[in-house]
């Protein structure tokens, strides 16, 4: 009797690691669809398009856009992200039981590194990346091109709606990175949050796939 109760307890417990090492197996490995809500990196990522997401397999790179994770984001048991993770990947990431009034990950561009000097002029980002003697800007240091939705009127700082254009210099440190949106006029980014950790990376922009219209790899 004890020996068949040792032989259920076992195979439980073995039944519950490998569903544990096949879904984090999967979470690293699987590509998956999420549905754009906002028009904050218009115009590459415009609201309804459908962006399929990479794992990050490697530290991020100047220029890329990436799946950013709200600050402040509650933990969750291991069962509650397991059973979300599945239904977001069904839902394309529109349906999470357990996170469902948190705040969405969002998408928006790398452009500080750690070790960067920064300041930011009429919401144009001026960098000198760590042991170098001058600033460039953004533009002159990526290898990714891209447009931004910048407004013709003078910048001002309002912390209220994240529409900051001008910052004075400051410098990233180790595993700080500076992410913006493209359209930044109407979107909150790390002017307002301050610089993200690699932490908050829940992975890069590969492909927008739907609408068939506005297809493009990143």
């Amino acid at each position: 009797m004890k020996r068949e109760l040792y032989h259920r307890v076992f195979s439980i417990l073995l039944s519950v690691f490998v569903c544990f090492v096949s879904i984090n197996l999967i979470r690293l490995a699987l590509f998956y669809p999420v549905l754009s809500k906002s028009d904050s990196m218009s115009p590459d990522i415009s609201s309804d398009c459908v962006v399929q997401i990479a794992p990050l397999l490697r530290s991020p790179e100047r220029g890329q856009v990436m799946l950013v994770s709200p600050k402040d984001e509650p933990v969750h048991s291991f069962f509650e992200k397991s059973v979300d993770f599945i239904c977001r990947f069904f839902t394309a990431q529109q349906y999470s039981p357990f996170s469902k009034n948190e705040l969405s990950p969002s998408f928006r561009r790398v452009v500080g590194l750690p070790g960067d000097t920064i300041y930011i002029s009429n919401h144009l980002v001026y960098i000198k990346p760590e042991g170098q003697s001058q600033f460039l800007t953004e533009f002159e240091l990526t290898k990714i091109k891209y447009t931004l939705s910048v407004p013709e009127i003078s910048a001002k700082t309002d912390s209220r709606i994240g529409t900051v254009g001008n910052m004075d210099q400051f410098t990233l440190k180790e595993n700080e990175y500076f992410v913006l949106a493209d359209n930044r006029l109407e979107s909150s980014d790390s002017r307002l949050w301050g610089p993200v950790t690699s932490a908050s990376f829940k992975g890069r922009a590969l492909l927008i796939y739907f609408p068939f219209s506005k297809i493009k790899l990143f």
